[in-house]
């Protein structure tokens, strides 16, 4: 933009401003091409990120609910449910364990803590 602007600036000190004018105004022209599709292309971008992101979070989860085992989204969960983990699940939302032996979390992205933390029944 400063460039433009001390081009149109001295295009029309030197050509006047019946000429002068055409070399600024063109720099001004093609920066605003540039940003406009930067911008649009930069959007479209975001949007697909929001999108795939969208689709790694949504994962299923075997539940029990009304004595019936069925899978479900992490979205449908609701208190009450009963989450059956298996070894490398992620755990879909804050818990009560109820029935396990030797689970270990890895809680690093909650608490910074780097070990695995042992769970109790």
């Amino acid at each position: 933009m400063l460039a433009a602007t001390v081009s149109l600036g001295i295009g029309i000190w030197k050509e006047g401003l019946a000429k002068g004018w055409y070399e600024g105004v063109t720099i001004y022209f093609a920066i605003m091409i540039i940003v406009s599709i930067t911008a649009t292309n930069d959007y479209m971008k975001d949007k697909q990120f929001r999108k795939l992101n969208d689709v790694r979070k949504e994962r299923q989860f075997l539940v029990r609910r009304n004595n019936q085992t069925m899978s479900i989204s992490t979205f449908d969960l609701v208190v009450g449910d009963i989450v059956e983990l298996k070894q490398g699940d992620l755990v879909p939302a804050d818990c009560i364990l109820i029935e396990g032996d030797d689970l270990l979390t890895d809680e690093s992205s909650i608490t910074g803590e780097s070990e695995h933390i042992k769970k109790f029944a």
